[in-house]
C-alpha cells in the first residue's frame, strides 16, 4: 500500500495528547485539568497501620456536609495518598500552594520556554521520521487564556469546596485494568515513526 503526502495535521486534537484525559472536552479546558492528578497507582489502605509503599496521606478536616456528600463523619473515610515524598508527587495541596499553581505548573511543563515537553525537540526527532518532529511540535494547540482561567476556577472551587483534591477519588488510584485489542496498519506507522512496531507487531500474520 502506498501513501501520498501527508494532508491532515499530525496532531490534530484539541490538547495536547500526551497526558493523560479523564473528562469530556468543552474547548479543551476539562482535558487540561484532566492532567492533573489521579495518577495510575493500586488504591492504597486508609488505616494508618495498613498505609504501604510509603505514600504520604492528606486527610482534609471535617466538615458537617460531608455527612450528606460521604455519608460519614470520620475525616480518615476521605484519606487518600498524594504522593511519594521525593519521587512521585501529585499536583496537589500539599505538594502545590494552591490548585491554580498546579494548573500552572501543567503548562510549564507542556509548553515552557525552558525545558518544557515541547521544547525538547530531541525527544520527538527520535520518534518520527525525518522533518516530522517538527511539524508535529507546531501543530500541537496552545491553551488560550480563557481555558487556562476555566481549568483555574475549577480546580480551586473543588479544592475549597471538598478541601481536597481530586474531590471523589484519590490523588493516587488505580481505576482498573483494560485490554484492547488491534489490528495495525503497518504501512501507516511506517510512514510517521522511527521504530515505530514491535517484532510481533510487525509480524502478527506470520
Amino acid at each position: 500500500m502506498e501513501y501520498g503526502p501527508i494532508t491532515k495535521p499530525i496532531c490534530s486534537c484539541r490538547t495536547s495528547c500526551l497526558l493523560p484525559r479523564r473528562w469530556v472536552s468543552v474547548r479543551g479546558s476539562t482535558l487540561l485539568l484532566a492532567n492533573l492528578p489521579c495518577w495510575g497507582i493500586p488504591a492504597l489502605a486508609r488505616k494508618a497501620e495498613h498505609r504501604g509503599l510509603g505514600f504520604e496521606f492528606h486527610t482534609p478536616q471535617f466538615s458537617p456536609l460531608d455527612l450528606l456528600r460521604w455519608g460519614t463523619c470520620s475525616p480518615l473515610q476521605r484519606s487518600h495518598p498524594v504522593g511519594l515524598p521525593g519521587c512521585l508527587q501529585g499536583l496537589c495541596p500539599p505538594y502545590v500552594d494552591d490548585m491554580a499553581t498546579a494548573v500552572d505548573r501543567v503548562i510549564e511543563h507542556k509548553f515552557g520556554k525552558s525545558g518544557g515537553l515541547y521544547q525538547q525537540r530531541s525527544t520527538f526527532e527520535a520518534m518520527f521520521r525525518n522533518g516530522l518532529s517538527e511539524r508535529y511540535v507546531q501543530e500541537v494547540p496552545k491553551y488560550e487564556d480563557e481555558i487556562i482561567d476555566c481549568a483555574k476556577a475549577v480546580c480551586q472551587y473543588i479544592h475549597r469546596v471538598h478541601r481536597r483534591f481530586p474531590a471523589h477519588c484519590d490523588a493516587m488510584y488505580f481505576p482498573g485494568v483494560w485490554l484492547q485489542c488491534h489490528y495495525l496498519n503497518v504501512e501507516y506507522y511506517d510512514s510517521l515513526f522511527k521504530k515505530s512496531l514491535t517484532y510481533t507487531q510487525r509480524y502478527h500474520e506470520q
